[in-house]
Parts: structure tokens; C-alpha cells; sequence
């Protein structure tokens, strides 16, 4: 389900940024609308799953390397991939069918946070991805100075960077 929602709000995005584009008077960049097919990795409960997702018709998708999740969670599928469609809902849902059986999910992810997903009354988290050579901040700012040369290791705890944040440095 969720790897159909983020295929559905990109393919709504791309459709919303041609539009816009057109609206202003210039000529949209063609390759955006056209381009169907995107690569949706999604971890749940310390499992990765990689997912092909193509976009194959309005509101049509088509999930290839699914096996093992569709296995996971039970949904009916051929050995090669699972299709199902999704609808924006105006309460802020959507309308996931597969396999002929339909259900409404609500997905949640602000900025740089992991996906939540609600569906038939239970909520399932998706974590972001954890990459310990990418050092991240809690906050947005700008980076004032570096503390300690690129490549070094650094303990947990430790300093590494000074960051400019509304004319405050953390």
C-alpha cells in the first residue's frame, strides 16, 4: 500500500509542477510527466524492501519485486509483480485497491521524518533510512564551522559542527 501512495503523490506532483509550468507560459520540461517508472525503498520493522513501481494507466500502478513483502503482509500477487490503483480522497486519504479488494489509507511524512501510514485502524512506521557516514542535524540552519577534518571518526555525543540557526549557533 504504501509503496502505491508514494508512486501516487509523485505522479501527482510531476502532474501539478507540468501544469503550473504551463500556466506560467513556458514550455514544461516533457520528461517529468512522461517519465513512469520510479524505485520506492521502504524499511519496516529493520526490513528493507525495494520496490519497481510503474505508472500504468490514471490512477494505475504496477509494483514489481513484491514477492516478499505482498508475501509478508498477505496480499495476492503473480510472481513477477502486484497491481492496484490509488484515488486522492478529499478527507486527505486514499483509495488503495489490490487484488480487487479496496481500502483507505492515510499517509503521513513531514519533512525529513519517517512515513506513517494508517490503515484499517492500525498505523504502521516506516523508518528512514539510517546511513551512519551521513551526519544530520535535528535542526535546519547553516553550517558555520566545521570541528573536526572530513573522514574523521567521531564518538557519539561528540561535537562536529557549529551550526547558524536564526543568529544562534548550536
Amino acid at each position: 500500500h504504501a509503496s502505491f501512495i508514494i508512486a501516487h503523490r509523485t505522479a501527482e506532483a510531476k502532474k501539478n509542477e507540468f501544469t503550473e509550468t504551463l500556466i506560467k507560459g513556458h514550455f514544461p520540461d516533457c520528461d517529468k510527466l512522461t517519465a513512469t517508472s520510479q524505485r520506492v525503498e521502504l524499511i519496516l520493522q529493520g526490513h528493507k524492501f525495494v520496490f519497481d513501481v510503474d505508472h500504468t494507466g490514471p490512477y494505475k500502478f504496477a509494483v514489481a519485486n513484491a514477492q516478499q513483502f505482498s508475501h509478508h503482509m498477505n496480499i495476492p500477487h503473480t510472481d513477477d509483480y502486484v497491481e492496484g490503483s490509488v484515488r486522492s480522497l478529499a478527507d486527505g486519504g486514499y483509495l488503495v485497491t489490490l487484488a480487487g479488494r479496496s481500502r483507505v489509507a492515510y499517509a503521513n511524512q513531514p519533512p525529513g521524518q519517517a512515513l506513517r501510514l494508517v490503515l484499517d485502524r492500525k498505523t504502521y512506521l516506516f523508518e528512514l533510512e539510517y546511513d551512519p557516514a551521513t551526519l544530520r542535524a535535528d535542526t535546519a540552519g547553516k553550517l558555520a564551522k566545521r570541528l573536526v577534518p572530513d573522514g574523521t571518526h567521531v564518538a557519539a555525543g561528540t561535537a562536529y559542527a557549529e551550526l547558524e540557526v536564526m543568529k544562534m549557533y548550536l
